[in-house]
């Protein structure tokens, strides 16, 4: 068993054909055997010395080289073919596996969140998203996603100027705006990033002061990449906080 067999499979799966290949929705049946059969095969791995890891109690090499493709079928398989990674049943071992990793504050400050993984397939090989999917729930404790809502919090309030700057330029608000707009545009983005910020690090909030906040809101929670702009805790904390403040 290894780990490039396993995503060679996830892979098939999740796109429905070869790298290169046009999608074929009706081989994705025979894919996701493929892939449940190596799923399978890791199960079986995991489960051969007492302890979550691969090797029992401790971490090694193994369950590093297998960590960027569990974490990324971890987000991209329940949202794209409906299929959990991280509380199925069928495999505990794995399910433990993903547990004891998020359980690792060295690993929770250099792994990707969900969104970002799933942005990346849907941009990267034009991957629709389907109608009503719903990412699996965070393995993420209220603790840690406290401490991530302070490190977003704080990595906004670092970062205002260019984060601002950034909005202005890329989200197509000032494009045709006169200079009474434009001037409105901008401290509404000024303002509804300081709330933002506001409500990361206090919890206060409240709805958008104007249809500019909310696509501000909107914008930064797309733009938003993880670990490049913060850790995965904090990406889902502030991901989470501009839901609540739009809605």
């Amino acid at each position: 068993m290894d780990s490039d067999g396993l995503g060679s499979a996830g892979y098939l799966f999740l796109r429905g054909a070869k790298f290169g290949e046009p999608a074929d929705e009706s081989k994705v049946p025979e894919f996701k055997e493929g892939f449940v059969s190596k799923l399978q095969e890791l199960e079986v791995l995991l489960g051969k010395y007492p302890g979550p890891f691969a090797m029992g109690q401790n971490l090694s090499i193994v369950d590093v080289c297998y960590a960027p493709v569990l974490e990324r079928f971890g987000a991209n398989l329940p949202v794209f073919r409906g299929f959990s990674m991280r509380r199925n049943p069928d495999f505990p071992n794995v399910a433990r596996w993903y547990a004891a990793m998020d359980a690792l504050p060295a690993y929770r400050a250099v792994k990707s969140d969900d969104a970002t993984h799933n942005t990346v397939v849907e941009r990267l090989f034009g991957l629709p998203r389907p109608a009503g999917a719903v990412p699996e729930a965070s393995l993420t404790t209220p603790e840690v996603l406290r401490q991530g809502s302070l490190e977003a919090g704080a990595k906004l309030v670092a970062n205002h100027e260019a984060v601002v700057a950034d909005v202005l330029k890329n989200a197509g608000l000032l494009e045709d705006a006169d200079p009474q707009t434009e001037l409105r545009v901008i401290v509404a983005v000024d303002a509804e990033l300081r709330r933002l910020a506001q409500y990361l690090l206090t919890g206060a909030g409240g709805p958008p002061q104007s249809e500019t906040g909310a696509a501000t809101l909107a914008f930064v929670r797309d733009r938003l990449s993880s670990p490049r702009d913060m850790s995965a805790a904090a990406a889902e904390a502030f991901r989470a906080g501009a839901d609540a403040l739009r809605a």
